[in-house]
C-alpha cells in the first residue's frame, strides 16, 4: 500500500495509541488494521520476535467489543463465516446440500439470473466442485500390521468444502499401517474467530475440537489443513491439553525418518507433470516447515517439482486468501492473487498443490475465472492418486 499506516511498525503505533486511549477509534484507523493478513510473515522475520499476530487479534477484539457496547450490527460476512464455522450437529448437512445445490441444476440457475447481491455472489463462486461427503464411519483400520492410530481433524471448512483430502488422507494413512480415527462430531479450530478478534470463542472451539478426540485412544492428531493446525497445536500447548498436534506432510516426513516399516510400505506409479509447491503463510510463517510438501511428493518419480519465487525473506508471496480476508477485503485479496497467478502460468504448471483450505478457494476461483489449464489439490490428493497398492 505505500504507506506507513499499513506497515506492522505502523498498526503496532495505531494498536499502542488506541490501547492507550490516545486515538479514537475511527474508520480510518480500523481500516488500516482490517487490512493486516495476519499472515505473520513480519513476525516471522523479525529480529526483536515481537507477538505481532497476538497484538493484532487482541486490537480486532478490542474493536469488537467497542462495537458491541455500541451496538453495531453484524455485516452479512461476519454472519455466513460464523455460521459456516458453527456447523451443525447433524453429519454433513452443509455438505449434501452442496451436491444437491451444483448438481441439481440450482447453481447454473442462479449464476445465470444475475440476481445475487455482488458480495454474496463472489462467496458463491468460491464453491469447489462437490464431491460426495464422508460417510458416517467413525474407525478405518489399518492395512496389514497396524503401527500407529491417528485421529484425523476435519474441521469446519475441510468437512464440509474439501471431502477429497479427507478420503486421501485416510487411504494414504491407513496403506501406510495407521488405522484412523474420523468422529462424526463437529470439529473447529477457532481460527476464524481468531482472525476476526473474538478469542474467546477460538479458545471454545479449539478446545471443543481437541476433546472430541479424547474419548478415542489415538497417539497424535493429524490436520490436513496448514492453517488449522497451525491454529490447533497453538491452542494444545496454550491448554497444556496431551494430545500431540501436527500436519500431516510432516507427520508423513517424521515417519518415514523414524519407522522402518513405514519405509518399506511407501511405493507410488510415476507420474511425468509439472507441479507447483504454493507454500501457504500457515505453513511457512506459523508452522515454520518449508519442506515437507517438497520431501513427501519426491517419493513420487518423474515429478518436475517447481516452487513460486520468492517475494521476501523466507517465503513466497501471500495469495490474498488469508481465512476471512478473501470476503472482507476483496479487493485487496484479488490484487494479491494476481501475483500468485502469474507466477503459476509462468511455471507451466499442470498441478498446484496447496495446504490451507482458504488458500485452495482462493487460488482455484482466480484459476477458473481466468482459465488457466492447472488442476489445483492438496498434496495427499496427489499421493493418493498416484500410490502403488498390490
Amino acid at each position: 500500500m505505500q504507506d506507513e499506516a499499513d506497515s506492522p511498525r505502523g498498526r503496532i503505533a495505531l494498536v499502542q495509541g488506541l490501547s492507550e486511549g490516545r486515538l479514537p477509534l475511527s474508520e480510518p484507523l480500523r481500516r488500516h488494521l482490517d487490512r493486516c493478513l495476519l499472515c505473520q510473515s513480519c513476525e516471522h522475520v523479525c529480529p526483536a520476535k515481537v507477538p505481532f499476530h497476538e497484538l493484532m487479534v487482541g486490537a480486532r477484539q478490542r474493536i469488537n467489543d467497542t462495537r458491541d457496547t455500541e451496538h453495531v450490527p453484524e455485516t452479512w460476512t461476519e454472519r455466513l463465516l460464523k455460521r459456516l464455522s458453527t456447523p451443525p450437529r447433524n453429519g454433513h448437512f452443509l455438505s449434501w446440500l452442496r451436491v444437491a445445490y451444483q448438481y441439481g441444476g440450482l447453481q447454473w440457475l442462479v449464476r445465470r439470473s444475475g440476481l445475487l447481491p455482488a458480495p454474496l455472489a463472489r462467496a458463491e463462486g468460491y464453491l469447489p466442485r462437490a464431491s460426495l461427503p464422508l460417510s458416517n464411519q467413525e474407525f478405518y483400520a489399518a492395512q496389514g500390521r497396524e503401527i500407529g492410530r491417528v485421529g484425523l481433524f476435519q474441521g469446519c471448512m475441510g468437512r464440509d468444502f474439501d471431502t477429497l483430502t479427507t478420503k486421501s488422507a485416510i487411504r494414504l494413512l491407513t496403506t501406510f499401517g495407521f488405522s484412523v480415527v474420523v468422529p462424526r462430531a463437529r470439529q473447529c479450530c477457532g481460527a476464524l474467530h481468531l482472525h476476526h478478534g473474538d478469542i474467546a470463542m477460538a479458545e471454545r472451539q479449539a478446545r471443543d475440537g481437541l476433546d472430541v478426540f479424547s474419548k478415542f485412544e489415538v497417539d497424535t492428531l493429524v490436520l490436513t489443513s496448514s492453517a488449522c493446525a497451525a491454529a490447533l497445536a497453538d491452542a494444545a500447548g496454550r491448554t497444556k491439553h496431551p494430545i500431540q498436534v501436527t500436519e500431516i506432510c510432516r507427520y508423513l516426513i517424521n515417519c518415514y525418518q523414524t519407522t522402518p516399516e513405514f519405509r518399506q510400505r511407501v511405493s507410488f506409479r510415476s507420474l511425468e507433470k509439472h507441479v507447483t509447491i504454493h507454500t501457504p503463510c500457515s505453513q511457512a510463517h506459523a508452522l515454520r516447515d518449508q519442506t515437507s510438501v517438497r520431501d513427501l511428493l519426491s517419493w513420487i518419480p518423474g515429478l518436475e517439482l517447481r516452487s513460486l519465487p520468492d517475494r521476501g525473506q523466507h517465503a513466497a508471496h501471500c495469495c490474498g486468501g488469508a481465512g476471512r480476508y478473501m470476503l472482507e477485503q476483496p479487493e485487496l485479496a484479488d490484487r494479491l492473487r494476481e501475483v500468485t497467478l502469474k507466477d503459476i502460468s509462468a511455471n507451466a504448471t499442470n498441478i498446484v498443490v496447496t495446504t490451507n483450505i482458504g488458500c485452495a478457494l482462493h487460488i482455484g476461483k482466480g484459476l477458473r475465472e481466468s482459465g488457466v489449464p492447472t488442476q489445483l489439490m492438496h498434496p495427499v490428493t496427489l499421493m493418493a492418486r498416484q500410490l502403488r497398492t498390490a
